[in-house]
């Protein structure tokens, strides 16, 4: 039987199509994997045992799935390869622990008739449709990991492959359809969508929940996606509180192994870069010495840079500016590109911001490890620096999800939906009463008094508080809008007129603000 793939011909490297084993290499290169195995021996030619190899990133699971039933004849899969997102337990935990069916997760469209249900790969947070099943499979797969290339195991892999013999297992094709999942598209401006959370989780929900609802369909040379632009995100807290982390399925081992990645400046071969080589050991200078340039970045945010190097002296000086993009590599390159192009380092009033620029984003899978490794990088320069954390805003201007991924998106966006969760406007907050026959509207912002607004009607405060920007969360604007008419109709019927709590806040029912006549 000939391996003919069903999904992702064009990511996958077919070895011998009349090959048994399936080479999964994680999060690591195809291509440095196939060096290091040919290395040490192992036969990858036309007639190696290999059928096929591919990275697996952890979303296209349900295709690979799809893959094998098709193509029965794979009776092993070999992983090795950089495991930073979970993939090999993945693999592992549907062959030997199955799936649980899980209700409220996912809507699906019907197919053929009948009903599609969502289940979840037991021992991890991946969500999937129930058309696969490991059953489906019997005991045709055998699964064995080798581990991290850059640890060794081209050695045992090799060997595994020289000792391999196919089990003559076949069977029948099977093809099963990837069902789609039930969206509707809400209108927007695809590139003014900006987001304000006080945590790196609250932001990754909320930015998740924006792009389910509001992405517009977007044809990519990779398929099809949903797709933000320009999105700005501003986490104005960032740290790891883990309790929130494991909360929302994500790992903090590999959030740590990601950090250290980050701060990583040796250069791997399995990959084509990393970021921490980029900004620490990829660039040169004139004299042809390499440039870290965290730590120059550091020593100019202290002043320590003289002025022979014509450096800017000013600790708050804003030439902090790393690029990670190489114009000479990158433009013209056919894959392999870095997604951040640029961090930004500020100190503010002895809080250090940083602002991270990135060229595309997948919301899903790596918006939230690239913020935790943007705190690594603010917490490393923090130290040097002796400042203290401030804000971290990204950029993206192509940020997006995959329409075979949105099970997990549409159970965030309900649950965000769903929830009555109070937030405080960035632009401050309005305390209402009533003097006589007039509305009033204190501007309030960190206990500063901004403004004091008053009218005989609704209407003409609604202009003056929109024309100074006086509100900005859509929430607080609602609740304003309601206030504002209370007062008046109180005013109309001559009874008192009590501000009221924003629902959602943390002293909802308490002591209202400010009460007149």
């Amino acid at each position: 039987m000939t391996f003919c793939p069903i999904h992702f011909s064009d990511r996958i490297r077919v070895i011998n199509p009349h090959g048994t084993i399936g080479l999964v290499t994680l999060w690591s290169d195809v291509e440095s994997v196939l060096s290091r195995l040919g290395e040490c021996g192992a036969d990858l030619s036309g007639e190696s045992h290999v059928a096929v190899a591919g990275t697996l990133y952890g979303g296209g699971f349900k295709f690979l799935l799809r893959n094998l039933l098709y193509n029965p004849q794979i009776d092993t899969l070999l992983l090795y390869g950089i495991d930073l997102g979970g993939s090999a337990a993945l693999i592992k935990n549907f062959f030997e622990r199955g799936v649980n069916a899980v209700s409220g997760i996912a809507a699906y469209v019907p197919r053929s008739g009948r009903s599609v249900g969502t289940c979840k790969v037991a021992g991890s947070d991946y969500f999937m449709d129930d058309l696969v099943l490991p059953e489906m499979f019997g005991s045709n797969i055998h699964i064995v990991h080798i581990g991290d290339p850059g640890r060794g195991g081209a050695l045992d892999a090799g060997s595994f492959l020289r000792g391999y013999r196919p089990s003559g297992r076949t069977g029948r094709r099977v093809q099963v359809p990837v069902p789609e999942v039930a969206r509707l598209s809400f209108p927007s401006e695809p590139s003014g969508h900006v987001i304000i959370e006080d945590s790196p989780v609250m932001a990754w929900r909320m930015l998740v929940s924006r792009i389910y609802r509001f992405g517009e369909t977007a044809a990519l040379k990779k398929g099809t996606r949903l797709e933000l632009r320009n999105m700005k995100v501003v986490v104005r807290r960032p740290s790891l509180d883990e309790d929130e982390f494991l909360e929302n399925g994500i790992d903090m081992e590999t959030v740590r192994k990601y950090q250290a990645e980050m701060l990583d400046g040796e250069r791997k071969t399995d990959w084509p870069y990393t970021y921490g080589n980029r900004l620490r050991g990829y660039f040169k200078r004139r004299d042809g010495s390499v440039i870290d340039a965290l730590e120059v970045a550091s020593r100019q945010l202290r002043a320590e840079i003289s002025e022979d190097n014509g450096a800017d002296l000013n600790p708050d000086s804003r030439s902090a500016f790393l690029s990670l993009w190489d114009p000479g590599a990158d433009l013209e390159a056919e894959g392999g590109r870095p997604c951040m192009t640029s961090v930004f380092l500020r100190k503010i009033e002895g809080r250090l911001e940083l602002t991270a620029v990135y060229r595309t984003h997948n919301a899903q899978r790596a918006w939230i490890n690239n913020v935790c490794g943007l705190i690594a990088i603010l917490n490393y320069v923090c130290e040097r620096t002796g400042t203290v954390p401030g804000p971290i805003t990204v950029f993206s201007h192509s940020i997006s999800l995959d329409p075979g991924e949105l099970e997990p998106a549409q159970r965030i966006y309900e649950r965000e939906s769903g929830r009555n969760r109070f937030r405080e406007d960035p632009n401050g907050h309005l305390t209402i009463f009533v003097e006589g026959d007039e509305i009033v509207a204190e501007h309030w912002h960190t206990g500063i008094h901004l403004g004091t607004y008053r009218a005989r009607k609704p209407g003409a405060l609604q202009y003056e508080l929109a024309r100074n920007n006086a509100v900005s969360d859509v929430a607080h604007a609602i609740y304003v809008g309601m206030q504002l008419e209370k007062a008046y109709w109180c005013i109309q019927e001559g009874i008192r007129y009590i501000q009221t709590d924003m629902p959602g806040r943390p002293d909802a029912g308490k002591t209202p603000p400010k009460e007149e006549q």
